[in-house]
């Protein structure tokens, strides 16, 4: 049987909607479920309920995401996926806005893994609210993990999976962890793996947000764009992308803000894939949108656009444009 296929300018939206979206109603990513007791998550691990939303943890939201990571695997092995890269990326001190990011991005890929397998419709991006909690994140974690436990059902899978009790004291950064991996894992089941392009407009978007404070605050100067340089790859992207988060975090120590951090091995740069560049990608793109709100008072008001097919190349300039534009920001960009 043929399944939908998802156009490349509609899998952007997903990517772009998980970059901009601060939180989300209950009705992301609702589908029609005929069986309710047979997709319908179970209550968390730890006997804490969401209709006290107060009650819910860190530790509610990470055994969550490693039940969403099993199912998934379960999944990817029985469909003979191979196993994914893993992660490069270990984050230490993020905080909730970021956390919800990533939650926000896996359950905007559910939504495209419903729609490959099983066709089924993709729901409209949430209302916005300023409120992120725990509890926030848990009802984006159910809904996708409603659209994984429906797949499994449609391929036949009947392997048990079980939720594991996760300690007391998670951190919102363990939780990012688990939630990028689990989104990997995601990944390497899609049909209509991510691409170049995709990576591309996220650089864009990010690009446009920096811009958006340049042109705020008033700074008349505006970089060239760099030469184009064909034959570059997916580890030269991704070192871009490193020295445009120094200058991020160059930006936030001079205003005193709080960024996460993160720790990489020289030695994997050069073997980033497109999913490591675009998970590095999203990263700065959230980070920005903080910056913009913090600097500003006011969210970024984002403009992108499908741009076509684009390589790596196109991405390093992109990046390289971002970078340029950063240090613009940056007190050395004024002396």
């Amino acid at each position: 049987m043929n399944r939908p296929f998802l156009p490349a300018h509609r899998r952007l939206v997903f990517l772009l909607a998980a970059c901009v979206a601060i939180s989300s109603s209950p009705s992301i990513g609702r589908t029609e479920t005929p069986a309710k007791s047979q997709y319908t998550p179970p209550p968390p691990v730890s006997g804490r309920h969401l209709v006290e939303p107060e009650s819910i943890t860190l530790a509610d939201v990470l055994s969550r995401t490693e039940l969403v990571h099993r199912h998934l695997r379960v999944i990817r092995m029985y469909t003979g996926r191979p196993v994914p890269d893993s992660t490069f990326l270990q984050v230490m001190g993020a905080h909730p806005r970021e956390v919800f990011i990533q939650t926000y991005g896996l359950i905007h890929r559910a939504q495209r893994l419903g729609f490959e397998y099983m066709g089924l419709p993709i729901a409209p991006r949430p209302r916005h609210t300023p409120i992120i909690t725990p509890a926030r994140n848990l009802e984006l974690l159910n809904q996708a993990l409603t659209i994984i436990l429906r797949l499994r059902h449609d391929l036949g899978i009947k392997e048990p999976v079980s939720e594991p009790l996760a300690g007391p004291n998670t951190t919102a950064s363990d939780v990012f962890n688990a939630i990028v991996s689990a989104t990997h894992e995601l990944d390497a089941i899609l049909n209509t793996p991510l691409n170049d392009s995709e990576v591309y407009q996220i650089i864009t978007l990010a690009l446009h947000i920096a811009s958006s404070i340049v042109s705020k605050t008033n700074h008349k100067f505006r970089p060239a764009t760099p030469p184009f340089v064909p034959n570059q790859t997916p580890g030269d992207v991704y070192v871009e992308l490193l020295e445009c988060f120094t200058e991020i975090e160059r930006i936030a120590e001079e205003h005193s803000l709080n960024m996460l951090r993160f720790s990489i091995a020289d030695e994997l740069v050069p073997k980033a894939t497109t999913n490591h560049v675009l998970e590095l990608s999203v990263l700065i793109v959230s980070e920005l949108l903080y910056l913009h709100e913090s600097l500003l008072g006011i969210k970024a008001n984002i403009r992108s656009y499908y741009s076509g097919r684009k390589f790596p190349s196109h991405s390093v300039q992109r990046a390289q444009l971002l970078k340029a534009t950063l240090i613009n920001i940056t007190s050395k960009g004024h002396k």
